[in-house]
């Protein structure tokens, strides 16, 4: 039972960690080696990716594929799609195993820590939010890398028009950027782009492909102006330039709306934690006084 319970944590816990670190370490490795990009390393890149996960991934094995048998089609594909938008490398059969191992893992925990067994509806509720802590982390993991992608937008796209203006290819200012820029979300996708179309894809379906990883709409405007700027035959310069202030302006009227509905955020612990404060600190002598029978006696 105790080595159970230890594997449950190690399983879990592996899986938060690595769902960061990986990435940074991966993206670190590919920008120290562009210069020398192939077609063959760019396909053995996308192999490592899954590299910092293979003990995690070796014991997820069995669970996993015991679920490929399973007849979800389209809830595997939502899955599916939240992995890519997360870039989180785990197949849907895996996470599925994580959510599975997670299930088991709460109720084991309340266990441990209460020294009772749950009574059967808190066993069923402790189920069920095992079940969807994943899905709670995987949706917070989303959330980040759309906030950061947001903030970053806007700069990436200044150090693009840059580099076009001074000469270079759009694909090698793409290149440049990925190479020199600090690294973010923004520069993953980016390197992503690099890598299809290092392996043939051309650059309209790699950005094509992007802007359906991102599902994001100021990446799908940016995917789209440049396709149809490189259509028409518009200066690849100009569209960047428009894109990165339109990009700042979207950004200002998001932080607009949001500080226009932080009174309505603020209202509910106005209410429930401060006014009750006040109440007591304003109308609590008085409340004494008056059970004392004294409410008068501090006025004459």
């Amino acid at each position: 039972m105790i080595v159970l319970v230890v594997l449950s944590i190690f399983l879990f816990v592996t899986a938060m960690m690595y769902s960061y670190l990986y990435s940074r370490k991966v993206d670190t490795k590919i920008r120290h080696r562009f210069e020398e990009w192939s077609e063959e390393e760019a396909i053995r890149s996308l192999a490592s990716l899954r590299g910092h996960w293979k003990a995690l991934l070796l014991l997820l094995r069995p669970i996993a594929n015991l679920n490929d048998l399973l007849p979800l089609g389209n809830l595997k594909r939502k899955i599916n799609r939240k992995l890519i938008t997360a870039n989180v490398p785990l197949t849907v059969n895996e996470f599925m195993a994580i959510k599975e191992l997670s299930l088991l893992l709460v109720p084991v925990l309340y266990y441990l820590l209460i020294g009772n067994l749950p009574s059967p509806d808190l066993a069923i509720l402790l189920v069920f939010i095992g079940f969807i802590l994943p899905d709670i982390w995987l949706n917070n993991r989303i959330a980040k890398r759309r906030k950061e992608i947001s903030r970053e937008l806007p700069n990436v796209i200044d150090l693009l028009k840059l580099c076009v203006e001074a000469g270079m290819d759009f694909m090698l200012a793409v290149k440049r950027v990925v190479r020199d820029y600090k690294p973010c979300a923004v520069t993953e996708e980016l390197s992503h782009v690099w890598r299809q179309i290092q392996m043939g894809r051309s650059r309209a379906e790699a950005l094509r492909h992007m802007a359906w990883r991102v599902d994001m709409p100021e990446v799908s405007s940016f995917v789209r102006a440049l396709i149809q700027g490189d259509k028409m035959g518009t200066p690849i310069g100009e569209i960047l330039r428009i894109q990165a202030n339109e990009m700042r302006v979207y950004r200002i009227m998001k932080a607009e709306e949001a500080a226009m509905t932080a009174p309505i955020k603020m209202l509910f612990p106005l209410l429930f934690f401060i006014l009750p404060v006040i109440l007591i600190v304003v109308a609590g002598p008085v409340i004494l006084k008056f059970m004392k029978g004294d409410v008068f006696g501090g006025f004459r």
